[in-house]
């Protein structure tokens, strides 16, 4: 059977590896854009770009985006594995 869209596209990420996933995926496309985002509503740099707020508030989008890198990792390559074994290849 042909190989679906997603099986060609996670492959070829796949090869990339999961460390350039996550940092591309999850901290640059998702922390770093939330990052931005919630510094306009909750104002961490209210007493400098270098306090110890604003330091806790960019880690903590930081480490969320790493994870959320991590979460989508794991939910595409189960979802790969599972499309894999329906087409009975590996």
């Amino acid at each position: 059977m042909k190989e679906s869209r997603f099986s060609r596209s996670w492959g070829l990420t796949r090869e990339k590896g999961k460390t350039r996933y996550i940092l591309i995926h999850g901290v640059l496309l998702f922390g770093v854009p939330m990052l931005v985002f919630m510094s306009f509503i909750t104002n961490p740099f209210a007493n400098g770009f270098f306090s110890e707020e604003a330091f806790v508030h960019d880690m903590a989008w930081l480490i969320a985006g790493s994870v959320y890198g991590i979460i989508m990792w794991h939910y595409f390559e189960h979802k790969f594995t599972k499309e894999k074994a329906k087409h009975g290849s590996t």
